[in-house]
């Protein structure tokens, strides 16, 4: 029987990747962070051109993040 919280193996790409472009490069797809390296939620799910990265996802990624790197 499937664990209903374990994480697909999307879900944890997207969660690298999203790791990736908002701690090293956000310029590398057009990401622009505040003065405190925050980003607007709709301007980086726009930005990353990933059609499975919604909101839900996302809101999802954050809420199993056990590492606290989207908090």
């Amino acid at each position: 029987m499937k664990n209903p919280n374990a994480k697909s193996s999307r879900q944890v790409q997207l969660s690298k990747f999203l790791a990736k472009i908002l701690r090293h490069p956000p310029e590398l797809i057009g990401l622009e962070l505040d003065d405190q390296g925050w980003a607007a939620m709709d301007e980086m799910l726009v930005k990353a051109a990933k059609p499975d990265l919604t909101h839900q996802m996302l809101e999802k990624i954050v809420a199993d993040d056990e590492k606290g790197r989207c908090q």
